[in-house]
Order: structure tokens, then sequence, then C-alpha cells
């Protein structure tokens, strides 16, 4: 089994903090760049010749330059949620084959913030949880594409909304707050003095395996795949992987402690076409 070993790329999770911290850097420049159009449009507002015909029409582009600022400023701000949730995710895949986290990662995971946020059990409030499925669908539709309505009344009230939200100052810093908040989550989701991290795995017979994840303030972790002998034998259920770990408990330390605590494990199936299926 090939298993994660924090390489350069994706496999690193410092890597998509990185690009996450990039993202947030780049929707602050936008967010001060729409400020900036919107000052200049206040005070050409009320110039002498705010009325002139080439004044009108500045007006007009500055008020739609700050808009395709602020929106741009959400989207990018969405996109460092989601890759700060994601530098979490390779964490939680730790000791997996390689390849399951890079497709998982591209087909799982893509734009499901809530998702990634449940599986890593970071605590969220109520409202941090109306957040996220907002920037869903910023991500999704409403700060990418043009909003789809039945009539011309639906359209108005849709934008109304959606316009507020992307113009609200007080949305912009929940938002900031929420991507902080899991940032903070996932640089300390590894590695930590008071909670370590532990991981290791299991060869069954020639073709199975069983690794885990355990520590660093994730929720435990285990991946397998079912041997052909035990698809065979029958033994292909969670109980006997359990007596599997206590018969080889000499192998690793942990083995035993995961035996102990086998109610709250997640745990993840290999499936011969090399997708994951969660288990209970």
């Amino acid at each position: 089994m090939s298993a994660i070993k924090f390489e350069n790329g994706t496999m690193n999770p410092q890597e998509w903090l990185k690009e996450s911290d990039v993202q947030l850097t780049s929707s602050k420049i936008l967010r001060e760049a729409g400020k900036t159009k919107f000052d200049e449009f206040t005070v050409l507002k009320t110039s002498k010749n705010a009325h002139s015909g080439a004044n009108r029409k500045k007006c007009m582009n500055l008020i739609c330059e700050k808009e395709a600022a602020y929106k741009c400023s959400i989207l990018l701000l969405g996109y460092a949620i989601e890759l700060a949730l994601k530098a979490g995710i390779v964490k939680y895949y730790k000791n997996i084959p390689k390849h399951l986290t890079e497709k998982s990662l591209k087909q799982n995971y893509s734009h499901k913030l809530n998702l990634m946020a449940d599986e890593l059990g970071i605590n969220l409030t109520k409202r941090e949880v109306e957040l996220l499925d907002l920037m869903v669908e910023f991500l999704l539709e409403k700060a990418r594409y043009p909003l789809s309505a039945d009539n011309r009344e639906e359209y108005a009230k849709k934008w109304m909304i959606n316009n507020g939200n992307l113009q609200s100052d007080t949305l912009y810093n929940e938002l900031l707050a929420l991507q902080e908040k899991i940032i903070q989550f996932t640089k300390h989701a590894d590695k930590t003095s008071k909670n370590p991290v532990s991981s290791g795995t299991l060869n069954i017979d020639d073709n199975g395996y069983l690794s885990f994840r355990f520590g660093g303030n994730l929720p435990t972790r285990v991946t397998y795949k079912y041997s052909d002998s035990q698809i065979k034998n029958k033994e292909n259920n969670l109980e006997s992987l359990k007596l599997l770990l206590l018969a080889h408990s000499d192998q690793h330390p942990y083995f035993q402690i995961l035996s102990n605590n086998w109610d709250d494990i997640d745990f993840f199936e290999h499936l011969k076409n090399d997708k994951l299926k969660k288990r209970t």
C-alpha cells in the first residue's frame, strides 16, 4: 500500500493552507478596491458637475467596478474557506493510499463545505453552519453565474437579496471570522503536544489492509480493504476486523486502543472500484 507521506503538493496540508492564504489575501485586496471605487463614486456624486453626461457615465462605471470587486472578493473568500477545510481533510486521510485521497479531494469534497466541516468534527454554531451553506451557494452559482428566475418579479427579488449579501460588510466580516476559525482548527489538528497523532497499518493476507489515524483533535479514522480470503470466508465485516486487530495487538500499541473505542471510529471501506464508502 502506497500511503501518504506528506510530500510537496496535494498531500501536504501546509500547501493547502498556503493556497488558502493566497485566496484570502486576494479577496481582501479586491474588497478594498471595491471600497475605493465607492469612495470615488461618492465624491463624484456630490460634485458640482455630477449630472453631466460624462460624469453620470463615470458614476455608473464606478458602481459596476465596485460591485464586480465585491462579488469576486466573496468568491475568493469562499475558495479560501474550501482550501482551509481541504487541508484538514488531507490530515484526516493520513496513512491511506495516496490516489484515494487525491480522488476524494476532487470528487467527494468539491464545494461541499459542510460535509468537510462535519467529517473533521469542527464545532460550528448554528450561524456558522448557515454561513457555510450560503458560501456554497456563492461558489456554485450566486457569485459566478446569472441568477435563475421564472419571471421579472422573482428575478428582481433574488437580485436584491443576493446583491445585498455580496455588498454586506457585516456578512463579509462574519465569513472572515469563520475562515480564521477553520484555519486555526486545521493548524492544530495534527502533532499537538497535548493531543499527539498516531497512525499505523496492518496488511491483511495478500491484497487487503487496515490503516488508522488516531488523535490530533480529529475523529479517529479507520480505512480498510478486505482481502480475497476474507471475502471468501465471509469475514468481510467490521466485527471480524476488530478480532483481527486484537489478534495482532502485539504489532502496534494502538491496535488495542482502537478495539476498545470501536464504536467511536469513522470507518471507510476501500472498494474494488477504488472508491471509499463510509460504513457504520
